[in-house]
C-alpha cells in the first residue's frame, strides 16, 4: 500500500473513481509543503480560498495524472487536509529521529 494515497470521486455517485498513490514524496516536493506549513503558521495564508488554492498546486505536482478539475470538484476535503498533515507529520518523526526511516 502508498504511503500517501488521495481519492477522486465520482461528482454523481461520490464513488471513488480512481485513487492517487505515491510512495515517496522527494525533497524538494518536501521543502514546497514546509514553506507553505510556515506560510500558514505565520498566518500569510489569511483564507480558505487562498489556502486550497496553494495546496491545488502542491498536489498537482505530487500527483502528476490528478488534474485542477479534478482537485476542485472531486477529491474530499478531509482526504486532502489528512495528506498535508501526514506529510508534515512524517518529515517531523523523521528529523527528530522518532521516524522508522530515521
Amino acid at each position: 500500500m502508498a504511503k500517501f494515497e488521495l481519492h477522486v470521486y465520482d461528482a454523481e455517485s461520490e464513488e471513488v473513481k480512481k485513487t492517487l498513490q505515491r510512495n515517496i514524496i522527494p525533497v524538494s516536493l518536501f521543502i514546497k509543503y514546509q514553506m507553505f506549513s510556515e506560510k500558514l503558521t505565520k498566518n500569510k495564508i489569511t483564507n480558505d480560498i487562498d489556502m486550497f488554492s496553494a495546496l491545488k498546486d502542491l498536489y498537482l505536482e505530487t500527483f502528476p495524472a490528478l488534474t485542477a478539475d479534478e482537485y476542485m470538484n472531486n477529491t474530499d476535503v478531509a482526504e486532502v487536509l489528512t495528506m498535508f498533515r501526514d506529510i508534515l507529520v512524517k518529515a517531523t518523526q523523521i528529523s527528530t529521529g522518532k521516524g522508522k526511516n530515521a
